[in-house]
């Protein structure tokens, strides 16, 4: 008994049954056990994940699309392996293979949704409006899914001509003259969204690391650690279309063509067959890579696992190294550069240091070894490294990065404004109250 991945439909073309019968059916199995396990802990966690962000709406719909081709996985490694009965293999050629696909081109579309989202809420803030809200996107993601089952389900419907003598025949064998004629369509239709996306997906992803990197610039701030953030971001989501769609997209429409047309030799077909194949097992893989992308790109679902793990969490941990880096930073640059001469701690310093012999004279470095420092200068130097790390660790945020410049201004301005006065300060405005004598 020949399946729809052993023989080629009557030509005499024969495939090896040692990989068609026990290597693709063990693959696929390896890749159904873990990814069935990983998106099922990915859809829990995303329960708990509140949808307040476009991205994980869609990230969400990633997840059921995922979840839903892994459960296609069972029928054709039975298929394959010829254990069931000949009759699974019409099953799977009708529907099995039809939801594999559609989900597959689900998922790929949802993560073009999402480098378009990124984009326009980074580089272009002022486009970010409705159409980026939490209901718009759920509105999207039912036009994705329509849109894409539309052009599936017709080869579940035109896939017509099952009779209990070409069960085993491949799927092409079982579809009617117009199934094969749409089967042919929507390959070029769905390839057509897939490279799309992935020149998309290029353009986007470019632009993005372009804007944050002249953001830090700007800002004439060390950026190694906002680097190696955007470019992991960034390198798992290619590094999953490169690897797992790149492939089998490049040998998509050929083996196409060699079923519909008869132009292709025994030799050609056999070449494709495998090609397809063994490409496609890289595309099923998928659902196991699509786990790490949700770990780095969504910071509630990172935050959310290490919580169900009752892990200590890597953003924190990640936020002390990165404020105690900060912190030493700031110190040594305070100890070897003079306070501005316009600030309120560098008159009050230089009056007080000219007004008391203990301060001896005023020097122009404040250094944290000077003998002549003082209790008031430590006072302010303490004070001003603790302002400077809010200030700093506020810029750090996500939320404050994807601002444009002028209200990033404005919100350092106003937690500068909202910070309660400086011991200092307390005792100048004392020191001025006070009657003299």
């Amino acid at each position: 008994m020949l399946n729809s991945s052993s023989n080629s439909s009557g030509s005499g073309c024969g495939h090896s049954t040692v990989i068609t019968r026990t290597v693709l059916p063990l693959l696929y199995c390896l890749i159904f056990l873990a990814g069935l396990a990983l998106n099922a802990a990915a859809a829990w966690l995303f329960l708990h994940v509140p949808s307040k962000k476009s991205f994980i709406v869609y990230l969400k719909n990633i997840v059921v699309a995922d979840l839903l081709m892994s459960l296609t996985f069972p029928f054709k490694i039975l298929a394959d392996s010829e254990i069931a009965p000949p009759q699974l293999n019409a099953f799977v050629c009708r529907y099995s293979a039809v939801v594999f696909y559609t989900n597959m081109y689900i998922g790929i579309a949802f993560f073009g949704l999402i480098g378009l989202d990124r984009y326009y809420k980074i580089v272009k803030p002022l486009f970010a409006s409705f159409v980026h809200t939490v209901n718009c996107s759920k509105v999207v993601s039912i036009i994705v899914w329509l849109l894409l089952m539309a052009i599936s389900f017709p080869n579940m419907i035109l896939t017509t001509e099952i009779t209990k003598e070409n069960y085993s025949t491949k799927c092409i064998g079982l579809k009617s003259e117009l199934g094969r004629q749409w089967h042919k369509a929507s390959s070029y239709i769905c390839t057509g969204i897939f490279w799309v996306v992935f020149l998309l997906l290029i353009i986007v992803y470019t632009s993005i690391s372009k804007k944050i990197y002249s953001s830090y610039k700007r800002f004439r701030r060390s950026s190694e650690a906002t680097k190696r953030k955007t470019n992991r971001n960034i390198f798992s989501v290619m590094f999953v279309f490169v690897v797992c769609f790149v492939p089998y997209h490049l040998c998509r429409i050929p083996y196409t063509l060699s079923q519909t047309s008869s132009h292709f030799s025994c030799r050609a077909r056999a070449a494709l067959f495998y090609a397809k194949e063994f490409t496609l097992v890289l595309s099923a893989a998928n659902v196991c890579l699509d786990p790490i992308i949700y770990f780095f790109l969504c910071v509630p679902f990172r935050e959310k696992l290490y919580q169900k793990l009752q892990l200590k969490l890597k953003t924190s941990s990640e936020a002390e190294i990165s404020k105690s880096k900060r912190s030493n930073t700031l110190g040594e640059s305070i100890n070897i550069i003079p306070i501005p001469q316009s600030t309120e701690c560098r008159r009050i310093g230089s009056r007080r240091a000219t007004q008391s012999p203990v301060f001896g004279t005023s020097s122009p470095v404040l250094g944290v070894g000077d003998a002549g420092l003082g209790n008031f200068h430590m006072v302010q130097l303490s004070e001003r490294r603790s302002e400077l790390r809010q200030l700093a660790q506020l810029e750090t945020t996500e939320a404050f990065q994807h601002q444009p410049l002028r209200q990033r201004k404005r919100l350092t301005r106003s937690r500068a404004a909202e910070q309660p006065p400086s011991r200092a300060e307390r005792s100048q405005g004392d020191a001025r109250g006070a009657p003299r004598r």
